[in-house]
């Protein structure tokens, strides 16, 4: 309950309403049940960092250009691509970035 910013919030939020910690803590634990059950129950498609890169080198970007783009670091882009580090979230931000930079080009060459 202490580290988590939106935790915390709603730790203080229940505590205003006048809940005890027993009461909060097992109101954390059946919102965390159905987090759980929405995610088993509609799983989110895993990206792969292969499948980026191979993504952004058929649209003609480099790493640079991309990280640049992105205002991300390099190395964390490459460790992405390369499966070392595992982030979703960047990910799908990366993916859908990748697939609106590859419709701008299309649009760029049809006009």
């Amino acid at each position: 309950m202490a580290s988590d910013p939106v935790t915390k919030i709603y730790v203080a939020k229940r505590t205003a309403d006048g809940k005890t910690k027993k009461e909060i803590l097992r109101c954390l634990k059946r919102a965390i049940a159905r987090e759980v059950f929405h995610l088993l129950t509609n799983p989110q498609p895993v990206i792969h960092g292969k499948d980026l890169r191979a993504f952004r080198l058929g649209i003609g970007l480099t790493l640079t250009a991309a990280a640049q783009f992105l205002d991300c670091d390099l190395n964390r882009l490459s460790r992405l691509e390369r499966g070392i580090t595992k982030d979703q979230k960047r990910a799908l931000e990366y993916q859908k970035w990748l697939t609106d930079y590859q419709q701008l080009q299309t649009l760029k060459t049809v006009a």
